[in-house]
């Protein structure tokens, strides 16, 4: 009975050791903290597509940025971003409009030309809120 006890003592510390280990990992770690995201109303913008037949882009883009003071300087130069903006939108020809990926791809190259038109990587993605052809 006695080395049952003991063993039950015995297992119950170690339990408690390693439980204790375990919460002085999980509470000494640093956790990232979380990044905000700010964002940024690009408007709306009427584009024609290049090709023959005269097809008439409307989008309207929302934009996420990571850095708060890059809002303030698109509040004063928002003419650089719409002219980046539209640039991209006027690259397209009819057939890449209509292809089905098209809002990821256009984002994407959106996002791009929109971190190298600014010099910095806080453009994070690009969203349609309206993406028309006709």
């Amino acid at each position: 009975m006695k080395k049952l006890v003991a063993w039950a003592l015995l297992a119950a510390g170690l339990l408690g050791v390693m439980g204790g280990l375990s919460g002085c990992q999980k509470s000494g770690g640093e956790e990232e903290p979380e990044e905000t995201i700010y964002v940024y109303d690009a408007g709306e913008f009427t584009t024609n597509v290049q090709g023959d037949r005269g097809v008439v882009l409307r989008t309207a883009l929302k934009i996420d940025v990571t850095r708060e003071s890059l809002l303030v300087t698109l509040e004063e130069r928002g003419y650089v971003a719409q002219n980046a903006i539209v640039y991209q939108l006027r690259q397209l020809t009819e057939e890449t409009v209509k292809q089905q990926d098209i809002q990821v791809t256009l984002g994407a190259s959106i996002r791009d030309a929109l971190n190298e038109a600014f010099e910095t990587d806080a453009f994070e993605g690009v969203y349609f809120s309206q993406f028309v052809y006709s």
